[in-house]
């Protein structure tokens, strides 16, 4: 298993994705387009829905960012489960202005801090 996790800017144009540096140019549209597709076995989680900007925060981290670093750690949680409760954080934390996401083709749970 393998996790990537990246904690930068992105924007879309034309509906197609791209990881950028610390600015965003106001003249390109917000937010990344979602993936209809993705292969077998993979999960990819967006901070935000799609063609929506998600919030960067005030204590050093970003509402996605605080939520998953707190939930990824716990025993016996499987990953759906585990990003469920990141979402629930994250909406309650930003008045429901940002709603994670997930696209998913996983066959099996997966669990980050072990099964039980």
């Amino acid at each position: 298993m393998t996790l990537l996790y990246y904690a930068g800017h992105g924007m879309q144009v034309d509906g197609r994705n791209y990881l950028i540096g610390a600015t965003r140019s106001a003249a390109i549209p917000a937010g990344l387009a979602g993936y209809a597709m993705v292969g077998t076995g993979t999960l990819i989680a967006f901070a935000t829905a799609s063609g929506q900007t998600a919030l960067d925060g005030s204590d050093g981290n970003s509402p996605f960012t605080s939520a998953f670093v707190k939930h990824v750690r716990t025993p016996g949680i499987e990953v759906n489960q585990m990003l469920t409760r990141v979402r629930v954080e994250v909406a309650s934390a930003t008045k429901n202005r940002q709603v994670p996401w997930a696209n998913s083709s996983l066959l099996g749970e997966v669990y980050f801090a072990g099964e039980h």
